[in-house]
């Protein structure tokens, strides 16, 4: 017997559990996703279906946007002060 890839048990954020694969065969390396059927029509019915995904790594990022710290509010006018007052 020949190794020829390897799998890993995920946990989704909502709770499904699902694996992660890396399959090697004559040299062609590919990802693949894994998820429960969870409609099985019968005992012959797969327990997993398998897709083929893209690496993480060639995956693109998505753009979080950072959280910018909250400004102090100025007031309108300042007690007392002209805008164009002198400091």
């Amino acid at each position: 017997m020949k190794k020829v890839g390897a799998l890993w048990k995920r946990v989704s954020k909502a709770g499904e559990t699902f694996v992660t694969g890396l399959f090697e065969i004559d040299g062609s390396k590919t990802s693949f996703i894994g998820f429960s059927n969870k409609n099985p029509k019968s005992d012959k019915s797969p327990d997993y279906f398998l897709f083929e995904s893209e690496p993480m790594e060639s995956r693109p990022v998505p753009h979080k946007p950072k959280k910018m710290a909250a400004q102090p509010r100025q007031q309108e006018e300042d007690e007392g002060e002209e805008e164009d007052a002198p400091l």
